[in-house]
């Protein structure tokens, strides 16, 4: 019985390891790192989309600023020379008025062309990544198709395992299959082990005694010393 027991054990290893070489296949890790790319991309294109928008924000506020600013000016000015300005006092003060405004102006026109420039960066950066992820979907499509063909191949050798494993259940005894079932997980998928006729385990490579390799040929149901994985021989 251990004997179809290590049967079912090395077929649904061989349905794992499909499942992880399908999942470990270069055209599926170079889907998964174009995904990572697109995904970062994307995320930095709706940065680049909010900081555009502040930008444009900032610019509309710097042109409502120097308008007000410009008006104020112009007012300054036409008061020099209107004739209401009748003091030096007062005259100082219109000049260091004009001034602080003349400066601000040239603030806000500094602030503004700067502005322009980081719009143009963001743009050509917007543009070049609209490039980038084009190329990404692009290429994804293209491996997702072929991807599909590898999903195929893989489900036919499934397939076949599968009705391996169906056709081997029926002849295990039901105590044992439960037995089997309770203690996959603690042998990572392997409860038993081939105990060859030089005494190896082929569960954890070694070595068993003598006399345990006497009592497993003889038909009792025996367990490495090592490993803890039930035992048997060709004999069983």
């Amino acid at each position: 019985m251990l004997k179809q027991l290590h049967q079912l054990q090395k077929l649904q290893n061989a349905q794992k390891h499909l499942e992880q070489e399908k999942l470990h296949s270069e055209t599926y890790c170079q889907m998964t790192q174009i995904k990572a790319e697109y995904d970062a991309d994307k995320c930095r294109w709706q940065e680049l989309a909010a900081m555009r928008g502040e930008l444009l924000q900032n610019r509309k506020e710097y042109a409502e600023a120097l308008t007000e600013t410009g008006d104020k000016l112009q007012k300054e000015q036409d008061a020099m020379y209107d004739g209401s300005t009748s003091t030096v006092k007062v005259l100082s003060a219109r000049e260091a008025q004009m001034n602080a405004l003349t400066e601000k102006m040239e603030s806000l026109k500094a602030q503004d062309e700067e502005a322009v420039q980081h719009l143009q960066q963001i743009e050509e950066e917007t543009a070049e990544l609209k490039r980038k992820i084009e190329e990404e979907c692009q290429s994804f499509e293209k491996l997702k198709v072929d991807y599909k063909g590898i999903c195929q191949e893989y489900a036919q050798k499934e397939a076949e395992v599968a009705a391996q494993i169906d056709e081997l259940l029926p002849a295990i005894d039901k105590e044992e299959l439960a037995w089997f079932e309770a203690n996959r997980q603690r042998f990572g998928g392997s409860p038993v082990a081939y105990l060859s006729p030089e005494h190896v385990c082929d569960g954890c490579h070694t070595i068993v005694t003598p006399v345990l390799y006497k009592r497993t040929v003889s038909g009792q149901r025996t367990f490495c010393e090592k490993c803890g994985r039930a035992l048997f021989t060709d004999g069983e």
